[in-house]
């Protein structure tokens, strides 16, 4: 060993700077003086080293500068081959680990050093630079005629950098290990892939490269890698071993002792080119290697046989899914991956799941109750490995795959699927989206039920599937025009229909005329005659007429079929997802993480919970038994304010989020003459820990002519029964005398909606909630929504109510019955906010005021403290604030289009308005005639903080929109960003002091949190909630265990300092509209 390979050694030594080869160390030992002295010999052999004159010192010669120079690639050249793995796989004494090492995958163990990989990508790259020098002028025309070459094992892009010079159309793609493409430098007409030569994804192309790749590998991997190749041409550039001049390269005989490859002969090749179905066109010497071009024998052009089963033609049993398409807006991850298979977690109470796209369509299409006997998938070829190996194994053995060679729209890949559909009715599926229903029954049954029941000249008709979005939405989706008279919301017709459209077309145009400040857009879900292959051909032969270069659509040819009187609508009851952008992506992928388990509860909110307590409670279910008709329940949750608040009634925006304590409502007919309403509160709706709570029951039986005799309002007709009752009746301490508005103002305003020979003789009522009255959390807003959704439902109106018509009948109710004067923030949140998010409205444009749901950041979580002190809209500092800011508004003397103190800018108030108003005016001051505020009127003896009350909806309306900005920078938000929504909740929490709308124990709960915020950085801000003068406050905390154990200490210091109980509210739950009303037969 010593004799044969010490020089290598000396070397290795040398560059590994064990040794010092060039100072004197007269401290070191013998043996090491003497080792230093046998490898400077050898450098001086080698030319690197010289001894000076005196033989005592060396210095560097020329030569050997190239190795002390640590960014000379010779020195990196030295150092590769000199790596212990390839010294140790020559020696003689290694001879018995030989069969252990060829084993062992080389790049494997180099990936896990990435000083190793950078060493190993710098030295191939530094000959692979040279060797491809002006290569492009040897290559086959075949390539130059090509439109997507791929280099797969390409390292760092040597040889795609060379083509570039020359291909200026191609699309260039890179693809080696991660670590490697890692090292890459950006280059502006390259794409660089992360891929594996044995396994997963390869994009197809119509020429390969392998350079230099194959060498590495035994007989049988590379056979595994050829038959991967998605490619009609191939070319190899490998180096062919001549038996009589036998040369190999250093690096082969490296990868020969490590894993049993080699170089081979021209015949030994070709036999690998043969046994995996490639033909030899060429041969083409360069640069010591020999360029093969390879042509694949049965290179897929047409489609692949179908399993068809006897058709049945009154029958809708086939599905077909178009999943070729190119996913631009999701590149470069949709290059490696199709978006029908990116991940989406899901959650049950159990486990945790992680599912492709795919997985959760073919769920809902193959569930019980669809029907649908087969899927066909239109997939592109370079999809045709993912498919097979994915559904090798799939439980449903009916799916067919066809293959769309390029992609040409929509229409052209349903066209695809002619000979398939066999003149059947089918459905055609976005596969880019997915959808959850808001009731029992998934989108697709929605759609196929309503076809099944209207539909019976299947051979023409087609019906799409519907839901609504808004005006932000509309340039990204188709949107409908429907008849104005749409009697039946699940097949009506369909008078107009456009791709796309502008802002302008679709105000002027399209806004539905049923549902408020919403459009109609298909949801991706459309049930097709066969004749609208028909149609497709036609559209595709008038763009050929037109020299037109475009897509072949589908919706061009649904058109057609809508002029013809054979196209109908079907609103569906849920929502739809996107996956073809980043962002809806992250918007799907969030919902269904978070959601599954509340969309599993949502579907029986009110039977899982809140039934069985009706159930099990006597009085309740003696109740209900007695009538032995149907129970009609829903449920609303209550909400947090966290930006906004009593600044609606001035038409700010507000930013409310939902949480998860709700209330349910169950409404019954009675035979009885009254309403018979029994009220429970508790800690937790749980029937199995109802011992454990304290139940607060109240119950009140009022006749029902009350509702029926229209002498006075409702409101004077209450207060004198209450009055001539509060003889007869005890009454708890806790209980509100009008307690019974809410649910009677509901029931009067639904009654007087139906014919009068339908009103029922009375009605039972029961309310069962969780959501604490009097502290801020929109309590009596939740009661009215679950109440009028139930009612409606019972007096069949649920079908000519809208939700947000819903909510402001709620609001008419609490303000002109009940007598609070309260905007309708609450409502509106309690109907239309969704779980985990923040509930945006703009409190203005009644009847339709436009709202949205922000996305909460991922390390952001809210909580609520109640402060122990009850408040209430219907207050006297609520009042007089509310008082004061019409007055201010009126002193103001806006302009005529100016309806709301809101639409008046911070700045222009601050310059124009500010110090025009008085701080403080009596009453007696001001003209009441002129007072702009029906439900407030003024007192003369009140004095009213005119420029505070005014002056805060419109910081307020500033505060929400950059809160809302803010919100949207990221969807994990840095502790700066986070800390500057805190501050803005903060100020808002200020302004209510200013207007003495705070009391002192939420000031202190805020001042706790600040000074927490200071010393901690985990509670970020906090305001109080609502209407103020006490109740609940607001928390923006991080996402972590330190918030909550934050908030903890924080309650400690509070309950401590005041006496006072309070309590959290944390977690969330959507409003009425993701919890369908629910009919319990008796």
């Amino acid at each position: 060993i010593s004799k044969n390979y010490w020089s290598s050694f000396a070397l290795k030594i040398g560059l590994d700077q064990k040794i010092n080869l060039l100072e004197e160390d007269h401290q070191s030992s013998n043996h090491d003086y003497n080792l230093r002295e046998q490898i400077r010999r050898v450098w001086n052999e080698f030319g690197f080293l010289e001894l000076s004159p005196n033989n005592k010192t060396y210095t560097i010669t020329d030569r050997g500068r190239l190795l002390f120079d640590s960014d000379s690639i010779i020195r990196d050249r030295a150092l590769y081959w000199l790596l212990d793995r390839h010294i140790s796989a020559w020696l003689p004494t290694f001879n018995f680990q030989k069969q252990h090492i060829s084993k062992i995958d080389f790049f494997s163990q180099i990936s896990k050093t990435p000083d190793l990989v950078a060493l190993t990508q710098r030295v191939l790259n530094s000959y692979a630079d040279h060797d491809w020098h002006d290569i492009t002028s040897v290559l086959p025309n075949e390539l130059f005629q090509s439109s997507t070459i791929v280099d797969l094992g390409g390292g760092i892009g040597a040889l795609l950098r060379e083509l570039s010079k020359h291909c200026f159309n191609q699309r260039l793609i890179c693809i080696d290990r991660p670590e490697v493409i890692h090292l890459a430098s950006y280059h502006p007409r390259i794409e660089f892939l992360s891929a594996d030569l044995f396994s997963g994804f390869l994009p197809s192309a119509d020429f390969y490269f392998l350079s230099r790749v194959l060498h590495d590998w035994p007989d049988e991997k590379i056979k595994i890698i050829l038959n991967r190749i998605p490619s009609k041409y191939l070319c190899i550039i490998e180096r062919e071993v001549d038996l009589n001049i036998n040369q190999h390269a250093l690096l082969s005989l490296h990868m020969f002792l490590l894993h049993g490859a080699k170089e081979r002969t021209r015949q030994e090749w070709n036999n690998l080119f043969s046994a995996t179905s490639w033909s030899v066109q060429s041969y083409t010497p360069f640069s010591g290697h020999i360029i093969t071009l390879l042509k694949k024998d049965n290179y897929i052009e047409h489609k692949l046989p179908l399993s068809i089963n006897a058709c049945r033609k009154n029958s809708v049993r086939k599905v077909v899914l178009p999943i070729a398409g190119l996913g631009l807006r999701m590149r470069p991850q949709s290059v490696i991956l199709p978006k029908v298979f990116l991940p989406i977690v899901q959650s049950n109470s159990l486990t945790w799941q992680c599912r492709p796209v795919v997985d959760l369509l073919l769920e809902q299409i193959f569930t019980k109750g669809t029907d649908i006997e087969q899927v066909l998938f239109v997939i592109a070829p370079e999809q045709l490995d993912l498919f097979q190996s994915y559904f090798s194994s799939y439980p449903h053995k009916n799916i067919d795959y066809i293959l769309q060679q390029s992609p040409k729209g929509f229409g052209h890949a349903i066209l695809q699927a002619e000979s398939y559909i066999d003149n059947e009715p089918f459905v055609v599926m976005l596969s880019d989206h997915l959808y959850q229903s808001n009731n029992n029954q998934s989108c697709l049954q929605q759609l196929l039920n309503a076809y099944r029941q209207n539909i019976s000249n299947q051979s023409i008709m087609g019906l799409t599937g519907i839901m609504t979005c808004t005006l932000e939405e509309v340039s990204e989706t188709g949107l409908l025009q429907s008849n104005i008279n749409m009697k039946d919301k699940q097949f009506f017709e369909i008078t107009d229909m456009i791709e796309k459209p502008s802002i302008e077309i679709a105000l002027n145009h399209f806004q539905s005329r049923i549902f408020n400040n919403r459009f109609l857009c298909q949801a991706g879900i459309d049930i097709l005659p066969s004749t609208i292959f028909y149609q497709l051909r036609q559209y595709e032969q008038k763009l050929k007429e037109e020299n037109t270069i475009s897509e072949l659509g589908l919706r061009e040819a649904m058109n057609n079929l809508r002029q013809n009187g054979q196209l109908h609508g079907c609103l569906l009851d849920g929502q739809r997802y996107d996956i073809g952008n980043p962002k809806e992506y992250y918007r799907t992928f969030h919902a269904f993480a978070f959601e599954k388990k509340n969309q599993l509860l949502q579907q029986n909110s009110s039977i899982s919970k809140a039934w069985p307590l009706v159930q099990h409670i006597d009085k309740l279910r003696k109740l209900f038994s007695l009538s032995k008709k149907p129970v009609y329940s829903a449920s609303a949750p209550g909400r947090l304010d966290v930006m906004g608040g009593f600044a609606d009634y001035s038409g700010s925006h507000v930013l409310q989020y939902p949480i998860s304590q709700r209330t349910h409502a169950f409404v019954q007919v009675s035979d009885i003459n009254t309403v018979h309403m029994i009220s429970i509160q508790t800690d937790r709706i749980d029937v199995d820990s109802i011992n454990e709570n304290k139940l607060i029951i109240w119950e009140r039986e009022i006749p029902m002519n009350i509702l029926l005799d229209h002498s006075h309002t409702l409101r004077k007709r209450l207060e004198t029964w209450y009055k001539q009752q509060q003889h007869n009746t005890l009454f708890s301490s806790d209980e509100p005398i009008n307690w019974p508005n809410y649910i009677l103002g509901i029931l009067s305003q639904l009654i007087d909606k139906i014919d009068k020979t339908s009103i029922p003789i009375g009605f039972n009522v029961i309310i069962i909630s969780d959501v604490p009255c009097n502290k801020g959390v929109a309590s009596s807003a939740a009661l009215e929504v679950a109440v009028a959704r139930a009612a409606s439902t019972c007096l069949n109106l649920d079908h000519i109510i809208s939700n947000t018509e819903l909510a402001l009948l709620c609001q008419y109710v609490e303000n002109h019955i009940v007598g609070s004067s309260c905007g309708f923030m609450d409502q509106m949140t309690c109907v239309h906010a969704r779980a985990n998010h923040l509930y945006s409205l703009l409190c203005q444009h009644i009847p339709n005021p436009p709202f949205h749901n922000v996305t909460l950041p991922i390390n952001i979580q809210l909580f609520g403290i109640d402060s122990g002190v009850k408040r209430s809209t219907a207050s006297s500092a609520y009042r007089r604030i509310r008082t004061a800011t019409f007055m201010g508004k009126k002193l103001m003397n806006l302009p005529d289009n100016i309806h709301h103190l809101c639409q008046i800018s911070l700045s222009k108030f601050n310059n124009q308005y500010r110090m025009l108003l008085p701080e403080k005016m009596f009453g007696s001051d001001f003209i009441s005639s002129s007072h702009l505020d029906p439900l407030t009127p003024i007192d003369s003896n009140e004095i009213y903080p005119l420029r505070a009350a005014t002056a805060h909806p419109i910081e307020e309306n500033f505060r929400v929109q950059l809160f809302e900005q803010l919100l949207n920078i990221n969807h994990h938000l840095s502790i700066d960003y986070l800390s500057n929504l805190g501050e803005l909740m903060f100020q808002s929490d200020a302004g209510y002091t200013s207007c003495d709308l705070n009391s002192e124990e939420t000031q202190l709960l805020v001042s706790l949190i600040r000074q927490s915020k200071s010393s901690m950085n985990v509670l970020f801000g906090a305001k109080i909630t609502g209407g103020g003068g006490g109740g609940t406050v607001a928390v923006l905390a991080h996402n972590s265990s330190q918030a909550i154990e934050a908030i903890q200490n924080i309650i400690s210091q509070y309950e401590t300092i005041t006496g006072r109980r309070t309590r959290i509210f944390s977690g969330t739950s959507s409003g009425l509209v993701a919890y369908p009303s629910i009919t319990i037969e008796m």
